[in-house]
């Protein structure tokens, strides 16, 4: 199987391998083994290439008794770099990295989930001419409707603290082009952060309490 893989996230097993969670355009979630370079002869899978965030097409072999697959072939189709280098964006990277891990470690493949994804990516990658600052929420709020939850004020308002009830209209009406025109104080954005992270955890079970959130709470103000 060929597909489009966005990787989430990577760690070491052994002295010379990775373990790398993704989620596939094809497959939905897939973790491949991938065996470290050390030097020498260059790999046919180069283990530099799976960055958090990174979008590549990747080959496999299906098999169905084993919860890690090797890859047997790799190629970049889009590798972040001012996500990686810039203070901001890389915070924001932490998060919806850490993000799109919990949320996406059980759902199904789908194009639609998927494409968001890339173009949401791409799209935070080369923007540079206005503020970023709620970008991750406005990412959570069209990524809830994708994944079938539509979030809705009935729903957000009984979680909502009296003091933040007047924001979720606004809250709701934003998206990637037009978060920027949008003013929170630091306080509002996170409790707003808070309020969407507990709704995804009424609609999945598992989620995890999220580490990179106060990470986010420091750096906007």
């Amino acid at each position: 199987m060929t597909s489009p893989t966005l990787i989430l996230h990577s760690h070491k097993y052994a002295d010379d391998r990775l373990i790398v969670e993704t989620y596939t355009e094809a497959a939905g979630p897939v973790s491949f083994i991938v065996r470290i370079n050390h030097g020498g002869r260059q790999a046919a899978v180069p283990h530099t290439i799976f960055q958090p965030l990174a979008l590549l097409e990747i080959s496999w072999e299906e098999h169905a008794r084993t919860t890690l697959v090797k890859p047997t072939a790799a190629r970049p189709l889009h590798i972040p770099h001012s996500i990686t280098t810039h203070p901001v964006k890389s915070a924001l990277a932490l998060f919806l990295a850490e993000f799109l891990r919990a949320a996406l470690h059980q759902e199904p493949p789908s194009p639609l989930v998927f494409n968001y994804i890339d173009q949401a990516l791409r799209w935070l990658e080369t923007v540079e001419d206005r503020p970023i600052a709620n970008v991750h929420i406005a990412f959570l709020i069209r990524l809830a409707t994708l994944l079938g939850f539509s979030p809705t004020p009935e729903e957000l308002l009984p979680i909502c603290p009296h003091q933040h009830t007047d924001a979720i209209p606004t809250l709701l009406r934003m998206n990637l082009a037009n978060q920027h025109l949008y003013q929170f104080t630091r306080q509002q954005r996170t409790e707003l952060l808070r309020i969407i992270l507990l709704y995804y955890r009424q609609h999945l079970p598992a989620f995890p309490q999220m580490k990179s959130v106060e990470v986010l709470s420091l750096i906007f103000d």
